[in-house]
């Protein structure tokens, strides 16, 4: 997995501080995993169908992150 992630975001982490480089390395990771999401809907032929109630959680998180 680890080699999947070097190869599609680069081996290097950009930030200077060590908090800012854990966070870097999770988002990497993070993106890693809704590519590997996306992809897989693809090859499957599965359309996502999000509840209300989910969306309400995604809302909540990304405004949470600003």
């Amino acid at each position: 997995m680890f080699q999947m992630i070097k190869s599609k975001f680069g081996e290097r982490l950009r930030s200077k501080t060590a908090t800012a480089q854990v966070n870097e390395a999770l988002t990497k990771v993070l993106a890693h995993n809704l590519c590997v999401v996306i992809q897989s809907m693809y090859e499957l032929n599965i359309t996502p169908e999000f509840t209300s109630e989910a969306l309400r959680v995604i809302w909540f998180l990304v405004d949470e992150a600003r």
